[in-house]
């Protein structure tokens, strides 16, 4: 999943501060949460055949998120472009996960740095699309 935070109040927030362009990695209840400076990345491995314990864990540390970005009024802008789920693999069910009151839409592939996803791990979606650029 990745998160775009509202640059404009970001960089009025952050400028100045030296951690801005710093990596920083965190992981909790085996979330991955990785923070480099208006970009966050969530990844989680959510078992089929188990409760919705992993689900749950990710939800919390969504919520988590949006607790801290309030808390430093930072918004946080969800779009489809900016803010979704990128499922890897299969689930038994499709879970729905929440950023605030928005739920996050699950979608079959996304863009990341320039560079095409999609749930396949296929390289053909991010060819196709350098294929259509020229």
């Amino acid at each position: 999943m990745k998160i775009g935070l509202q640059q404009t109040k970001l960089l009025q927030k952050l400028s100045g501060l030296l951690f801005w362009p710093t990596l920083y990695v965190l992981e909790e209840h085996g979330i991955i949460v990785k923070l480099f400076a208006d970009d966050v990345k969530m990844y989680a491995k959510i078992m089929h055949d188990v409760t919705d314990v992993d689900i749950v864990r990710l939800q919390c540390t969504i919520t988590s998120l949006v607790e801290w970005a309030s808390e430093w009024p930072l918004g946080i802008s969800v779009t489809v472009d900016n803010c979704c789920l990128l499922n890897i693999g299969q689930l038994a069910h499709i879970p729905r996960l929440y950023l605030g009151n928005s739920e996050l839409p699950i979608v079959p592939q996304t863009r990341d740095l320039g560079v095409v996803l999609c749930e396949s791990l296929s390289p053909t979606p991010h060819v196709n699309d350098i294929v259509s650029r020229q």
